[in-house]
Formats: C-alpha cells, structure tokens, sequence
C-alpha cells in the first residue's frame, strides 16, 4: 500500500477530519472527491451512518456496493453493537 493510502487510511481510522481535509488539499481533489473523502472520518456509527452515507457520499457503484455490504452486516445482527464496530472499523 502506497504511503499516501496508508496515511489516508489511518486519518478515517482515527476520525482525524482536519487531516484528511489537508491531504485532500495537497492531492489537489475537488469536487466529489474531495467532498467524499472529507466525509470518510465522520461517516461512524450505526445504522444511521449508512442512510447518510448513501445521501452524501457520491453516487458510484463501488461506493453502493460496499454500503449494500455493511448494511448486510448490521441486518445479520440487528441487536449487536459489535456489528457497529465492525463498520466503524472496516478497511
């Protein structure tokens, strides 16, 4: 994994928003790049996570598959915080 994934991997891991928002900046994103990638930190929780992430995060189907994924995780253990956890975590 190149070293700019693992830093931006590791700044969603830990929630660190103005960091992401900075390396969008120095990858010189814009528009729904940079508008996704500056979500990925704030996209933790539950169930709810997953309603916003399909309103906010760019329409793709990439993006609807792997939020299709982990609403099948949260159905598959409904009652489970775990699960939640999971998703928080996933890489």
């Amino acid at each position: 994994m190149s070293s700019n994934r693992q830093s931006c991997c590791h700044q969603c891991r830990t929630k660190d928003a103005e960091a992401v928002s900075q390396l969008v900046k120095e990858w010189k994103l814009d528009g729904m790049w940079a508008k996704a990638f500056s979500l990925l930190p704030r996209l933790y929780g539950g169930r709810e996570v997953l309603t916003l992430a399909r309103e906010k995060l760019p329409e793709l189907s990439a993006v609807s598959a792997a939020l299709d994924e982990l609403q099948a995780v949260c159905d598959a253990f409904p009652k489970s915080k775990s699960a939640y956890r999971f998703v928080g975590t996933a890489r």
